[in-house]
């Protein structure tokens, strides 16, 4: 970096032949400064060690197609899927070689629970694809859990039906806003009563929204264990909204 200080007060003491003086030099350089030459006495190279460069490398979890960039290998797979589901959800890490799998990295439910297995496939010539398939009847779509709350969601898809699997609470309300990440986008929501009753709703920004004709089939009876309430539901994939 240089700092212009040629040329700037107008002196008829000035050494320059058009009458001006560098100005704004301070007083511990003013005596080296030869202005004949015409260059600035202020010339720096600032540098520091208070600012570093860090690259982060962020995983996405894709539900069809390929992923367009691999993970490099089985260690950092599995980290990023710890990371990107939580240590505790994943039930199994595992390496194969197999083209009936996608290569790379693969998060697949473990059924029935919330956790995951880890796979990475080392096999580099398969050609498979993420998604359902005649071989693989159940993919997650979405997941979360709040400890704080004991509140968690799982989705779980095949070609035509989602399966949901809801926790809270027992005894006071709870409910989930799919594909939207704050309630001004309007999302579908799930919503259970404290008795288990179930609604669906389209939200609108700090609102209740309007209820929904229901899609959702409840499967089975209602688990409440330690004061917690776990729902099954079904319904289509492609349905209202």
């Amino acid at each position: 970096m240089q700092i212009d200080t040629h040329n700037r007060n107008y002196s008829k003491l000035a050494t320059d032949v058009n009458g001006y003086e560098p100005w704004f030099v301070p007083d511990s350089v003013k005596e080296y400064v030869d202005h004949s030459i015409g260059l600035s006495p202020l010339i720096e190279c600032p540098c520091t060690d208070r600012i570093t460069r860090s690259i982060q490398n962020q995983s996405s979890i894709l539900t069809s197609g390929t992923c367009p960039a691999l993970l490099a290998d089985e260690a950092t797979c599995f980290t990023s899927i710890k990371e990107l589901v939580g240590a505790d959800n994943v039930a199994s890490t595992t390496t194969v070689d197999d083209t009936g799998l996608p290569k790379g990295c693969i998060l697949s439910p473990v059924k029935g629970t919330l956790n995951f297995d880890a796979i990475y496939n080392s096999n580099e010539s398969s050609e498979s694809m993420c998604g359902p398939s005649e071989s693989i009847v159940s993919k997650v779509r979405g997941f979360t859990a709040l400890d704080d709350v004991k509140t968690s969601i799982s989705l779980s898809i095949d070609a035509a039906t989602v399966q949901i699997v809801v926790t809270g609470p027992d005894g006071g309300w709870f409910g989930f806003g799919l594909d939207a990440s704050s309630m001004a986008d309007f999302p579908y929501a799930i919503i259970v009563d404290g008795d288990g009753t179930i609604s669906e709703r389209k939200l609108e920004n700090h609102g209740p929204g309007t209820v929904l004709e229901s899609q959702l089939v409840r499967v089975g009876e209602d688990k409440v264990e330690g004061g917690v309430r776990t729902v099954t539901m079904t319904r289509d994939v492609d349905g209202k909204r």
